[in-house]
């Protein structure tokens, strides 16, 4: 996805983002403060080291060619990922668009998205985004993933079971998969993951289509 028609590219939008989209990774690793998320991509060696300290970020990769952007954490074992990326809107010649964001918890056994948003972009508002999370987030539970009952798919999330929120370098299909539960009576309940949801944004909207995963 290259820069929108006002030039804009996904470099630019990052500083945007409201705090609350970035609220996992501030809590545990340190704010990403606007200014913050400018000096990490400032290509300023000086700026950019100092906001990696800050906020304990370990790698970034800037793709404006695609709209991608992506950042882990510095961690040995377990850490935090933060993946962005946008498409444009079919009908808006504007440029107006359509931004996701996923922040990923992962260990060396699992891996969930403990955080997706998704948000609006248009020039008439160029430096504020609207949150259209409940637009294109669809209600999934447990027993759309594992081949379990009702009843234990409720006591899994009810456990904290999470889903693992996959966003595209390039293309505009998310990956939506049963998370990984990890080894104890409740894992053995829900067995491993069956099925992925994909989410195809059309434009306008995300058409939504379950597939089965092969062992």
């Amino acid at each position: 996805m290259p820069a929108t028609s006002l030039g804009q590219t996904v470099a630019d939008f990052f500083p945007l983002l409201p705090d609350e989209a970035l609220k996992p990774w501030s809590e545990i690793h340190g704010e990403l403060t606007p200014a913050r998320r400018k000096a990490l991509l400032s290509g300023d060696a000086t700026a950019v080291t100092k906001a990696k300290e800050e906020t304990h970020v370990r790698e970034i990769l800037v793709d404006t060619k695609n709209g991608y952007l992506y950042f882990t954490s510095t961690g040995d074992g377990e850490g935090m990922n933060v993946h962005m990326t946008y498409w444009r809107e079919k009908k808006q010649k504007d440029g107006a668009c359509l931004i996701a964001v996923v922040i990923d918890g992962w260990s060396v056994a699992s891996h969930a998205t403990d955080l997706i948003k998704f948000y609006r972009w248009a020039p008439e508002a160029p430096r504020k985004l609207e949150d259209v999370s409940t637009q294109h987030i669809p209600a999934l539970h447990a027993e759309n993933f594992f081949k379990t009952t009702k009843e234990i798919g409720e006591e899994a999330e009810a456990a904290g079971l999470k889903w693992w929120w996959i966003l595209p370098q390039k293309g505009t299909s998310i990956r939506i998969q049963g998370a990984e539960v990890g080894e104890d009576q409740l894992a053995e309940k829900l067995g491993p993951p069956r099925y992925v949801y994909v989410l195809d944004w059309n434009g306008t909207d995300f058409s939504m289509k379950r597939e089965a995963l092969t062992d």
